[in-house]
């Protein structure tokens, strides 16, 4: 292949070139390291040096304004990181609602109440006027042998739906618990 020379190109086309060579790292072992790139950024009058890995995640050294890097990048991401109370929801309140109306469905199926109540607490407070949590609430007060606040929930459910039959029977339910023949016996009437 001495002399050859690479193909000319037809007339109006420009030259075609070899893709470049593959890179090639060096192995240490079964765990190599990513390929790092060294960064210098001025913050404030304050020089920062990152190693920046394949991902764009950073491992930082900043200087504390002394000159003195305190090689502890992790402390310093977690003090830029937002605080809960900053970050935006990615979820709707009617999604998130529904989300956790499920969960508590699973776990009220799988007898544990009280975490079924929590879920459906917080979707009570994501869309309050959503009859069906309402109830489901009132049903779990009730295994709950909470039987007061199950009238309440079943109140506030048959109160945002007045024709919808099973927040009535579930009242009557309450009632019944309660010991209160007279109103439970109003209430069933109610449930057609």
């Amino acid at each position: 292949m001495k002399g050859s020379k690479a193909p000319v190109p037809a007339a109006g086309n420009a030259p075609v070139s070899p893709p470049p060579p593959p890179l090639k790292r060096k192995a240490s072992g079964a765990d190599s390291d990513p390929p790092h790139q060294v960064q210098f950024r001025v913050r404030a009058g304050r020089a920062k040096m990152a190693r920046v890995d394949a991902f764009g995640s950073d491992s930082s050294d900043e200087d504390d304004g002394n000159g003195n890097g305190n090689g502890n990048g992790a402390e310093a991401r977690a003090a830029r990181a937002p605080q809960p109370s900053n970050l935006v929801s990615l979820e709707d309140a009617v999604a998130k609602s529904r989300r956790l109306e499920q969960e508590g469905s699973v776990l009220a199926a799988d007898a544990q109440f009280w975490h079924a109540l929590q879920r459906w607490e917080r979707a009570i407070e994501c869309t309050p006027g959503r009859c069906t949590l309402h109830e489901l609430k009132a049903q779990v007060l009730l295994e709950l042998g909470e039987n007061f606040d199950a009238i309440k929930a079943a109140t506030r459910a048959t109160e945002l739906a007045p024709g919808w039959a099973p927040g009535w029977l579930t009242l009557g339910r309450a009632q019944l618990n309660w010991g209160d023949l007279d109103f439970a016996k109003e209430t069933f009437g109610k449930a057609r």
